[in-house]
């Protein structure tokens, strides 16, 4: 680390009560696994639910496209809401409710309904908080943005890496998969206390709500996400098709809206930066890819393979860690060199790894689903602290929020259309007098199709290698 970076870490930034700078970032540290626990936990011990609760595997991943459907809708209103009353505000309520209903999650679970109900609560709490964190960090450290990405985008790999390990090793050893959700809400209780303690206000930018933008792209959202499903919920054709007709019109409707209102919920000024509009649909379907494959992982190490869900863990934890171990790193090159060549090769090396997923079938070593899972996270680790650094750079500071939610968004949305595209596939391909042979069908599927995205994210940065990549950084970064 730089004398400058660490310069920037000891002094205060003004958002800070008290405390050296860096407390600022333990407490964005605290709160993001907090607040990205739940999802990860539960990952992992869908199968184990699915066994107790008596659901297929197609309906039970309704579970985390209920959580990734309200975090997708909720993020950018958040944030927006963030840069309006202060971001450090919607951190405490958001951890608030984290701890609320996590706890009442751990203990009333007991059915599918229940289930989805406390992950639908949770998911509030977590929007609150993830669509304000990268805004807190870009403004108090602007000097060292990439870094501070780097560390960010770690402690989103490091939760992925131990929440499943945490919540498989609890579940195996008690044999209580609900008792694994109330390891998330200690967190929630100390991120809410240090934040009582040491955030101050950020700097805001007051303006009238925009509540019909807001209502709008909730509208949008949700129904295109309950249209994607509607085979899972098993909802009828002419259903599915008014729910994508209401997706239609409700886009255009925001869109319109958007453009005349005084405040809108999303400037669409922003879209006319190019790091913006690519980083941001780079992110869309980096996730969606990240999605589809680490849903699938979990039910083929368990369900396929035959082992337990601390062994799933085990086997997938390389591509937190990885991705992880490198942010920091690759946020700090960033910060010198531009992002764009490691965008490019992070999408080349997460399509290779990609393929190798297409390839796994009964027979394949487990050895070999660590190897992608390796190679995937060392392409996340090239991939994510650049582009949030780059997207973040791109717009004013006070506007941070709306950049925020907008890449919580992506995470969310991205999320919610992977674990999707599973489940459709596993369903369309389900056969009761051949469970086992048809699951691997589906899950092929899936990945094809997961490498098809990937292989379009490789031409979206390409775009920007070429239109950027051989300038210096000077003349592309700050927009």
């Amino acid at each position: 680390m730089s004398e400058n970076e660490t310069t920037s870490l000891r002094v205060r930034p003004p958002c800070l009560k008290r405390g050296p700078g860096w407390m600022l970032f333990v407490i964005a540290l605290i709160g993001t696994f907090s607040a990205s626990y739940p999802h990860g936990s539960l990952n992992v011990l869908l199968p184990t639910v699915a066994k107790e609760l008596q659901i297929d595997t197609g309906l039970i991943v309704l579970v985390n496209i209920a959580y990734s459907l309200i975090s997708g809708v909720l993020t950018l209103p958040f944030g927006r809401w963030g840069d309006r009353v202060g971001y450090q505000k919607m951190f405490i309520l958001g951890q608030c409710i984290l701890l609320v209903s996590g706890v009442l999650s751990s203990l009333l679970s007991l059915n599918f309904v229940m289930l989805i109900v406390w992950r639908c609560c949770i998911a509030v709490g977590a929007a609150m908080v993830l669509s304000v964190v990268q805004a807190m960090l870009a403004q108090a450290f602007p000097g060292i943005r990439g870094r501070m990405m780097g560390l960010y985008s770690m402690s989103i790999s490091y939760t992925g890496a131990f929440a499943p390990l945490i919540s498989g090793g609890i579940a195996d050893s008690f044999g209580n998969w609900r008792l694994s959700l109330a390891f998330g809400p200690l967190f929630s209780l100390v991120a809410l206390v240090l934040g009582l303690v040491f955030l101050g206000a950020f700097q805001n930018k007051p303006s009238r709500s925009d509540r019909l933008g807001t209502a709008l792209l909730m509208l949008t959202l949700s129904s295109l996400l309950l249209a994607l499903n509607s085979r899972t919920i098993t909802l009828p054709l002419p259903a599915m098709i008014g729910l994508l007709v209401v997706f239609a019109v409700s886009l255009l409707c925001f869109i319109r809206t958007e453009s005349r209102a005084e405040a809108p919920l999303l400037d669409f000024g922003l879209l006319k930066n190019k790091d913006f509009t690519l980083g941001f649909l780079g992110c869309l379907l980096g996730y969606t890819v990240s999605s589809g494959c680490s849903t699938a992982l979990p039910f083929f190490i368990q369900n396929i393979k035959m082992q337990t869900a601390t062994v799933s863990s085990l086997c997938t934890m390389a591509f937190p860690l990885v991705m992880g171990t490198l942010g920091p790193l690759t946020g700090g090159w960033c910060d010198k060199k531009g992002p764009y060549r490691f965008l490019l090769w992070a999408m080349i090396c997460q399509a290779v790894a990609v393929i190798g997923y297409c390839t796994l079938n009964e027979n394949s070593p487990l050895a070999l689903v660590v190897l992608c899972v390796f190679l995937y996270g060392f392409g996340g680790g090239l991939f994510y602290a650049p582009v949030t650094s780059m997207v973040m750079g791109s717009v004013p500071p006070n506007s941070g929020g709306v950049a925020s939610g907008m890449m919580s968004t992506a995470r969310n949305l991205g999320s919610g259309v992977g674990a999707t595209v599973f489940s459709l596939c596993v369903s369309m391909t389900a056969n009761a007098d051949k469970p086992f042979n048809n699951y691997i069908a589906g899950q092929r599927i899936d990945f094809i199709i997961m490498a098809g995205l990937n292989i379009l994210n490789i031409v979206l940065m390409l775009m920007l290698y070429l239109k950027y990549g051989r300038k210096g950084k000077t003349e592309v970064s700050d927009g």
